[in-house]
């Protein structure tokens, strides 16, 4: 036999689920209305009916048919419905349940009646009754039985049944048929007209025109016709008339008065019904006294029609099937099977066959090519309620069929000798000619017992039934599988049957490889196949649940719905696990009881699992690899590939596997399947956990800590092997020399492998040797490929699950162990590492080799990971250990008021009227807005640029890339709390109202007043006149408010509905609500939790259900502020106290604390991606990144313990920061000016702080050596000036006394922004936006000065690369050359720079002969970060051609510039002037993404910061040719070489740094970082 692939669906059923829509809230007040229990399955799918003849019920052996016939404007469904209910429909739903009626066939007729459609159709009640006539003639059920006939109908439907009823037996051809007619039951049929069919007529007269409405008027031609001769031809017909007795709405009299409803005729029986016209027909249940007086009724003529039957003619077909049983020897009960599935099945289900090509083939086709049909299935998938549904549509439909249930176990049920004699038994009772056959057998002898099934088949089929001229006829087996000898006959019976044989055959099995390959291929029978997948019963399961769970007491209406969800997700597509779980249900009475049924194995399941096991055991070959595979399915962290589980099976046994995925389906077929993307999976959870629960003595039984000790073993063999060492030279870029193509096992055994460990036997040895080993050789490669992956939750998630067997390990080790404590600080590394380098990480993951390591503490692993081969080096500013604390920002000035994290930003709103951005992962400035006045209120419009700031007079809503206002509005009176959803802006008033504005309107934006108070709300909760809230929060994604007043509960508002909800509050020891005043509110985010938490005045933190007023947790916490996290999961509570607590919120368990100094916590904030905590005290702004948050926000499936962390941390009060920093000319140490006014000394070549050398009482702004006079010029915040003398001496080193040279100080109102001194001259220069001023280097005294009163801003003064009593000042417009002893003009070119641009800094360099300036410029409207660097060519700034000494005075050609010097714009006789054009071919301008440039090397490389930083060098001794940059900027190769991490620059405008020799240095907080080596990594970009 040949087989065919699986087919598709003709017409696909949808593969989703319409789900009901989400409430809007759970708030909501419509959340306490009662809703309706029906669910859609229970509605008909048509409320009509169709037209024409309907068969509603057959039962096997039909004796009697009822047809049921509406009237005017009804149909064949509505008429008999009192509702859209199928339940309603009585004839279908209650009449074939009644015994009573068991051998009654069930019809309903339906004809165009409706009078308002118009013309067309325009039918009369003669035409309707020759259409009623021949739809009965031609029924394939009435036509080919012999069955009598009652017809009931309602209204004109009776006049239909008498009108068909004379045309039969006026027509010779119908005299069979009208002779089986024997009863009629009219419903209020107007024998004799209507007086409402005459108003009708008359009013839709003008546009309709019905004749068959004219048809019913009294006394019409038409009725008096059909009562004359129906009168001639009734007699010997039973007739009921019953009539109404009740008026309908909107009439003032009956529709059919009594008397138009009987005929009058003696025989007639004539009942009055407590109903109307409509409900004579329509009940509402079997209970209902009209239904009952129909029924008894139609019982009457029930009975009497089997009375009828001959008693001779039922005694003789008793007699044949008793012969034919004893002959076949099959029981007296046959069809309890099928009973069996019908009863389960639900009605609406298995409709998804029907749409099946390959079915539709099977059923309708005439071929022998598609005779042939296997049903494929997992287990309990439906395959014997979907036979039974096969059988009951070919039953339905009139066709010819036999069936057979195989059940394993039972011996009556299980062989084939049984089937075929139940097969040959149900074709003899369908066929006459097959009876005739058995009984004449029966009489020559021929004996079935003790034959085997091969004769069997012979005698019966091929030598009896086959030589029968029978019609078509159709055999179901179910569960084929489970038949105990199937493999040695049933292969056999169809290659028997040709094709002439009129049999088609559909069977079912579970779909395993030995079942398929027990049936040989043969090209003359071949065989179709259909899968059933989950998608296929995904429609009838949601039914069956949908249907049950109405039936569940302990669920309420609104919670049906997610736990029929819930079912359906774990269901997997199982039916028995979905009915036993069901069942099991019904006895629950708690809600932690229906979680309990859902996740253990149902009672039930267990014999099946037994039975695949005991199966499996009995294989020969295969048992080792076949428990491998159970092993790594039920235990894998997540699905597997094949490719994945081949390279895990490959490792564990050492063997490898060709053809694995047939091997899978071979050896666990049952149990295991592989989806159509290679995933391999259990065929069901329940699977899964059976196999786990070791009540089982198989030997295929899975012990969970053995099979994750050596998954984790596994695992890690990988891990510790070749294709995972890192590099030698461990240097960046060396991953491309790595493996290219590594196993498929690697993506699991790197993201698993702590999986499994978290789970193993943590006194196993080997286990532990292996971690250790993997840790101190291939960590880094691991790392590396976590980072590839673009996912670096797996290193939190490492670092949760290490811990976890860290400290089972601890229990089993002395805790002193030194690899136990190196374990545990792996943990934290792990954590912290993807927290501080995930920018770097994600861009380059190499650089985990050498450039992250240096970068951690000094007491990390990863710090000492590498070590003795690393190059790169950071010294001087590295702590011990991680620090929570990410950054602490002091606005000294101003007092930090608002706080709000945005999806890329920070924001700091301050009493100064500014607010403050800061990007949310590196933390540095970004740019600041300038509201006005005190901002109380920052609110960011999700997923757009905008932020709104609010004061207590004004409101603004800002572009934050543009930093222009885009909207301004008044703010109300007091606001409270701002919050946007969506489009809307919402300020809450303290005078009880929010005023809104709707951003997205394009007409108006004026705003609407909203109160929160209506005469509805309770008076305990109604604010008094003019009282003020307390406290408020306000709730976009609840649409809820709550507000609190002095001496009131806790009000909840529906903002959508503007509705009063509730009211709720903490609960005092009697049971009341408080009225204590509140402090602080907030909703928990997420909407499918509704909690609220409230602190008290009286230091009380209360948990709340504000919908039901129940209070969850209270107790003393003495906190003033609250945050929730946006995922939901974490409350912040902080205080006067400085302690900041962090709860789980919806328990209000501590995960966290951080104490600081005493100071009061304004406000907390928590970040996006809730990982980080702000808090504003003070004049300060504190971000803390705390390793419970990082842990927690992953949440894991490795334990089902939460991890808490109370944590300890210091106070946050900074040390003082570094503000400058110049190298001595030596290079020896390095002098740092600090924001204390203190100038400290470093070692250059350690970092470390060898001491102050002398203070300032202002912080140090500028600093700069006097080499030959081996002193320090310093400059602080207030423009004084010093200069010491620093001398390293042999007894003290650079500590020796200092001594202070002078002391000055810059008389101006404007700060000091730059400093050169120029030693030749014996004077230097300070320079003010607006000025410029020369002093005297030997006494400090002022000697002239510059004004630039027209054109502020800033200027870089420089050293002349050729004239050492000249300078260069660099202002972005020009770079000009002064002569130093009098500021006189000698030369300047032009730069064309545009006008967004603006001057940051500017230095000079050499490369040769080659003298460069370098520009750095930014781009103040963008950010303040730069991103150009132009390079000019210095060489055309030449000195004057011959120099003129001091002594000589000066070029008289040149005026001099002194304190009455009013302009810095004159035009100096004898300068140099080189305009821009001249210019233009030796400036170079290059598009960097620059953030600070830190200097450039001797060799001429740029050395800076990039943004994402990066420290980057380009070298300008090798730029492109001038000639080749006439229209732009150059492309340059740019070097990348490690990177800083973000937190050395958070909350810093400007970047302190500096660049001596190949040592790049760089200030961390208050502390010099010296980064060597650092330049010797490279990795080259090329950048336009």
């Amino acid at each position: 036999m040949r087989r065919t692939k699986p087919d598709q669906n003709i017409n696909p059923p949808s593969s989703s689920r319409d789900s009901a829509k989400s409430s809007r809230s759970l708030f909501s007040l419509s959340k306490a209305l009662p809703t309706s229990s029906t669910t859609p399955a229970d509605r008909a799918e048509d409320a009509k009916g169709p037209l024409g003849l309907n068969l509603l019920h057959s039962p096997s052996s039909p004796e009697i048919d009822f047809i049921f016939v509406h009237g005017l404007g009804g149909s064949s469904r509505k008429t008999w419905s009192k509702s859209s209910l199928e339940t309603h429909f009585w004839p279908k739903e209650w009449l074939p349940n009644d015994p009573a009626f068991e051998r009654v066939r069930i019809h309903s007729y339906g004809y165009d009646s409706h009078y308002l459609k118009g013309k067309e159709d325009c039918l009369n009640v003669h035409h309707i009754g020759k259409s009623f006539l021949g739809a009965i003639s031609t029924s394939p059920y009435i036509l080919n039985s012999k069955t009598s006939i009652v017809v009931i109908g309602h209204s004109m439907g009776g006049l239909v049944m008498k009108k068909a009823y004379i045309l039969a037996k006026q027509e010779a051809v119908h005299k069979d048929l009208a002779d089986r007619f024997l009863s009629f039951f009219f419903l209020a049929t107007p024998h004799r007209g209507s007086r409402s069919a005459k108003m009708l007529k008359s009013l839709l007269k003008v546009a309709y025109d019905r004749a068959y409405v004219g048809n019913l008027e009294p006394n019409s031609e038409a009725v008096q016709v059909i009562n004359d001769e129906f009168r001639h031809v009734s007699a010997g017909l039973e007739l009921w008339s019953f009539y109404e007795t009740q008026n309908m709405k909107l009439f003032s009299s009956l529709i059919v008065d009594p008397e138009s409803a009987v005929l009058g005729y003696r025989e007639e029986k004539q009942i009055p019904m407590t109903a109307d016209h409509r409900s004579i027909c329509k009940f509402e249940t079997p209970e209902d006294p009209n239904y009952a007086i129909l029924r008894n009724a139609l019982i009457s003529t029930v009975g009497k029609i089997t009375a009828d039957v001959p008693e001779e003619k039922q005694k003789q077909t008793r007699e044949r099937k008793r012969d034919l049983k004893k002959f076949l020897g099959v029981p007296d009960i046959l069809d309890d099977d099928l009973a069996s599935v019908s009863e389960a099945r639900m009605k609406g289900s298995c409709k998804w066959i029907s749409t099946k090509a390959s079915y539709i083939k099977w059923r309708d086709g005439q071929c022998g090519d598609d005779r042939t049909l296997w049903i494929k299935g997992k287990p309990a998938t439906g395959k014997s309620v979907l036979a039974g549904y096969v059988v009951d549509q070919l039953k339905e439909s009139g066709h010819a069929y036999s069936y057979f249930f195989f059940k394993h176990g039972d011996k009556s049920k299980s062989s084939l000798d049984r089937c075929l004699r139940s097969l040959a038994f149900q074709m003899a009772i369908a066929h006459l000619e097959v009876c005739d056959a058995f009984l004449a057998m029966q009489a020559d002898g021929v004996s079935l017992d003790r034959v085997d099934e091969r004769t069997l088949w012979r005698i019966l089929f091929i030598q009896g039934i086959f030589q029968t001229t029978m019609p078509r006829h159709f055999w179901v087996f179910d569960a084929l599988d489970e038949c105990s000898n199937y493999v040695d006959i049933f292969p056999v019976m169809l290659l028997s049957m040709s094709e002439s044989i009129p049999v088609r055959i559909l069977f079912t099995s579970r779909d395993t490889v030995h079942f398929d390959q027990d049936f040989p291929t043969s090209s003359s029978f071949p065989i179709h196949s259909l899968n059933i997948s989950m998608a296929d019963t995904e429609s009838d399961l949601s039914l069956l649940v949908a249907r049950k769970t109405q039936s569940l007491a302990v669920v309420g209406p609104d919670d049906r719905a997610a736990l029929a969800e819930k079912i359906l997700e774990k269901s997997r597509g199982s039916f028995l696990w979905t009915i036993l779980v069901l069942k099991e249900l019904l006895r629950c009475h708690s809600k932690k009881a229906i979680d309990q049924v859902l996740e253990d194995v149902p009672r039930g399941m267990e014999p099946l699992y037994s039975r695949i096991l005991d199966s499996m055991s009995q294989a020969t070959n295969g048992k080792r690899l076949a428990k491998t595979i159970l092993m790594w399915v039920v235990c894998a962290i997540r699905p597997m590939t094949i490719s994945e589980l081949d390279g895990a099976l490959t490792l564990d046994i050492d063997d490898s596997f060709p053809r694995l995925e047939e091997s899978v389906s071979a050896l666990c077929g049952q149990l295991v399947v592989i989806d159509k993307y290679g995933n391999v999976k259990m065929v069901h959870e329940t699977a899964r956990e059976f196999l786990l629960a070791g009540e089982s003595e198989s030997e295929f039984c899975i012990n969970l800590i053995e099979a994750h000790t050596r998954m984790a073993q596994v695992c890690l063999n990988y891990l510790c092997g070749d294709e995972m060492r890192p590099p030698r030279n461990n240097r960046r870029g060396y991953s491309a020399a790595l493996p290219t193509k590594r196993q498929d096992f690697a993506i699991y055994a790197c993201t698993s492998f702590s999986y499994h460990l978290s789970r193993a036997d943590s006194s196993a040895g080997d286990t532990f040797r292996l971690v250790k080993h993997f840790l101190k050789s291939n960590i880094l490669t691991w790392i590396e490929i976590i980072a590839d992956s673009q996912d670096l939750n797996h290193l939190t998630r490492a670092s949760k699950r290490l811990k976890t067997y860290v400290n089972a390990c601890a229990a089993e080790r002395s805790p002193l162990d030194p690899s136990i404590r190196a374990l545990r600080q792996w943990t934290t590394d792990l954590a912290r590492i993807p927290a501080m380098f995930a920018n770097a990480l994600m861009l380059s993951p190499s650089t985990i080799y050498s450039c992250i390591p240096p970068f951690c503490p000094t007491e990390s692993m990863i710090h000492k990971a590498g070590a003795s081969s690393r190059r790169i080096g950071v010294y001087g500013t590295l702590n011990k250990d991680w620090d929570d604390r990410l950054m602490c920002i002091d606005f000294r000035q101003s007092q930090p008021k608002a706080l709000r994290y945005g999806d890329d930003f920070l924001a700091v709103g301050l009493s100064s009227g500014n607010v403050t951005l800061y990007h949310a992962t590196s933390y540095q400035e970004y740019k600041v807005l300038n509201h006005g006045e005190a901002v109380h209120f920052v609110a960011f419009k999700p997923k757009t640029d905008f932020v709104a700031t609010c004061g207590m007079k004004v409101l603004k809503v800002w572009d934050v890339q543009s930093g222009q206002v885009v909207h301004q509005f008044t703010s109300p009176p007091r606001p409270l709390g701002m919050e946007f959803d969506g489009d809307t802006l919402s300020v809450a008033s303290r005078n009880n109202y929010l005023m809104t504005w709707n951003l997205g309107s394009h007409n108006s934006l004026e705003p609407m007043q909203r109160p929160w108070s209506d005469s509805d709300m309770p008076e305990v909760t109604k604010p008094s006149t003019g009282g003020t809230p307390c406290a408020l929060a306000l709730s976009s994604s609840h649409k809820m408010l709550a507000v609190a007043y002095s001496g009131k509960s806790i009000t909840l508002w529906d903002m959508e509905d503007d509705i009063y909800v509730g009211s709720c509050g903490k609960k005092l020891s009697s049971g009341e609500t408080s009225t204590h005043i509140v402090v602080s509110i907030v909703f928990n985010p997420n909407p499918d939790i509704r909690l609220l938490a409230v602190t008290y005045l009286d230091g009380d933190l209360a948990l709340l259900d504000p919908f039901l007023d129940q209070q969850l947790e209270c107790f003393r916490a003495n906190s003033q502020a609250l945050a929730a996290s946006p995922n939901g999961r974490f409350l912040a509570a902080g205080g006067a106290n400085g302690i900041v607590n962090v709860y789980e919120f919806d328990t209000l368990n501590l995960l966290y604390r951080v104490k600081s100094s005493n100071s009061f916590i304004k406000q907390l904030a928590f970040s996006k991606d809730s990982m980080l905590l702000a808090d504003i005290r003070g004049s300060q702004c504190t971000v803390w990144e705390p390793e419970a948050l990082l842990r927690e926000s992953l949440g894991d499936d490795s334990s089902g313990n939460t991890f808490t962390s109370v944590v300890e941390t210091v106070s946050v009060e900074a040390k003082a920061s570094i503000t400058a920093i110049v190298a001595h000319h030596t290079s020896e140490v390095i002098v740092c000016g600090k924001s204390d006014g203190s100038v400290a000394l470093y070692k250059q070549e350690t970092g470390a702080n060898l001491g102050t050398l002398y203070r300032h009482k202002s912080p140090i702004r500028l600093l700069a050596w006097v080499p030959d006079r081996d002193a320090l010029l310093s400059v602080d915040a207030s423009n004084g000036i010093s200069l010491y003398r620093v001398q390293k001496s042999t007894e003290k080193g650079w500590l020796s006394d200092s001594i202070q040279i002078f002391k000055s100080r810059l008389d101006s109102n404007e700060a000091i922004i730059d400093v050169l001194v120029g030693e030749k001259s014996g004077r230097f220069l300070v320079s003010t936006r607006e000025s410029d001023h020369i002093f005297s280097l030997n006494s400090g005294k002022y000697e002239r000065e510059r004004k630039h009163t027209q054109t502020p801003g800033i200027r870089k003064w420089l050293p002349h690369p050729r004239s050492p009593l000249q300078l260069v000042c660099v202002d972005g417009i020009e770079a000009c050359t002064y002569c130093w002893d009098d500021l006189s003009r000698v030369s300047s070119i032009s730069l064309p720079l545009e006008n967004t641009v603006e001057l940051k800094d500017a230095a000079i360099f050499s490369i040769g002969k080659k003298h460069r300036i370098v520009v750095e410029l930014m781009c103040p409207n963008n950010s303040v970060n730069t991103n150009r660097v132009s390079i000019i060519d210095a060489n055309f700034l030449a000195p004057e051609s011959k120099e003129v000494p001091p002594s000589q005075g000066r070029n008289d050609s040149v005026m001099a510039l002194n304190q009455s010097s009013s302009d810095g714009n004159d035009s100096d006789r004898g300068m140099v002037s080189i305009p821009a054009t001249a210019l233009h071919p030796h400036t170079i301008p290059l598009q960097l993404r620059i953030a600070h440039v830190i200097g450039v090397h001797e060799s001429g490389r740029l050395v800076f910061l990039n943004r994402s930083f990066w420290v980057c060098s380009i070298d300008l001794s090798n730029s492109p040719s001038e000639d080749s940059h006439h229209e732009g900027s150059a492309a340059v190769e740019v070097t990348e070489h490690f990177f800083v991490p973000y937190d050395w620059f958070a909350g810093k405008k400007d970047i302190v740094c500096a660049l001596v020799k190949r040592d790049i240095m760089l200030t961390r907080g208050g502390d010099l970082a010296v980064i060597r080596g650092g330049l010797d990594y490279a990795e080259r970009l090329h950048v336009e």
